[in-house]
């Protein structure tokens, strides 16, 4: 159980904002190096360190994966 309240509360912001639900499944095919320069696989090394501390800190706090609800949808975000 590595980071099961990340992958539901991103899941479900994906998915608040439009996103299809096929895209995220084809997330671990991904060839980062053919995408991005050094330094943006840099900021996403950076990126996927300090989600994978929150996800620590979760299993430490014992939460509990499938009660994260997304704060807004992107019509929400877009008619501010």
């Amino acid at each position: 159980m590595d980071a099961p309240y990340c992958i539901d509360m991103h899941w479900k912001d994906l998915r608040a904002l439009g996103e299809s639900e096929q895209r995220p499944y084809g997330l671990d095919a991904c060839e980062v190096r053919t995408q991005c320069s050094e330094n943006e696989l840099a900021d996403l090394t950076m990126a996927i360190a300090a989600i994978n501390a929150w996800n620590r800190l979760a299993i430490a706090a014992r939460s509990v994966p499938g009660t994260y609800q997304p704060a807004k949808t992107r019509a929400e975000l877009t008619h501010r």
